[in-house]
């Protein structure tokens, strides 16, 4: 979370003042919006918009800190909302899932009032190989059954642990055009990871946990990436002002904007 939006407290204090509506886009359990918004929860409504099952467990959450909050069950394109009622929105890892980026971000940022913040994060536009590569895996594993895929899924994260573990580092003495990689010191399991095959895994998080974020890669339908450049003039092109920029990993984007 420190590494997406590092000053997300200094938003939400310029943003949301006390009576704030505050939207969770895609909240799944609000693991993430729970974290995000704690420093306006007390002064705030939470409003979460989910299209799976986890709207009872983010119910659950929230009123654990004894928050208030609100649901609806729907995707983005059918997100009801269409006037500017919300003093801040958060973004967190749906966009790229959606049919398309630009109609998703226009529902949603319609919804936001004057002077009132958005914090996006989104897949970036992933280097050469990695770009090639990953949406072929894709289509090849979502031709097996579901236990085939998730078979498939575990080999592919237990590639990544067996990498991670041999705890190698190297270094690249110049930049890389071509495959897109720049210059540096590199983790080989996070080089190989970031550049050229998906195949997350953390010793923190353990086999489970980083088959789930294997699965985020390869099983939707709709995984898109963008670069910094186009989700800017995106944002821009929505009648915001981007604030801030950060890079978390060479994966990911996330945004800081102010709509006009």
């Amino acid at each position: 979370m420190e590494t997406h939006w590092p000053r997300r407290d200094q938003y939400l204090e310029r943003c949301a003042s006390n009576g704030a509506l505050l939207l969770d886009v895609g909240c799944g359990p609000a693991a993430i919006g729970r974290r995000f918004f704690a420093s306006a929860l007390g002064r705030g409504h939470y409003f979460g918009l989910e299209a799976g099952d986890h709207i009872e467990v983010a119910r659950q959450n929230l009123r654990a800190i004894g928050a208030e909050a609100s649901f609806i069950q729907c995707d983005v394109a059918h997100f009801p909302v269409t006037n500017p009622v919300f003093d801040f929105a958060l973004i967190h890892g749906v966009l790229h899932h959606t049919d398309s980026i630009e109609n998703s971000l226009a529902k949603i940022s319609r919804t936001v009032k004057s002077g009132g913040g958005i914090a996006i994060s989104i897949n970036k536009r992933l280097p050469l190989v990695s770009r090639l590569l990953t949406p072929a895996l894709s289509e090849e594993l979502r031709k097996l059954s579901a236990t085939e895929f998730q078979n498939a899924i575990s080999e592919i994260t237990k590639i990544g642990q067996i990498i991670d573990r041999c705890n190698a580092e190297v270094t690249i003495e110049s930049d890389f055009d071509f495959l897109e990689i720049p210059k540096g010191k590199y983790n080989l399991h996070r080089l190989l990871h970031y550049y050229f095959m998906r195949m997350f895994y953390n010793e923190k998080w353990g086999l489970e946990r980083s088959t789930l974020q294997n699965v985020d890669w390869y099983e939707p339908i709709h995984s898109h990436t963008v670069s910094p450049e186009e989700l800017s003039s995106l944002v821009e092109s929505q009648g915001m002002e981007v604030v801030e920029l950060n890079f978390p990993t060479p994966s990911a984007i996330s945004l800081f904007a102010v709509k006009n």
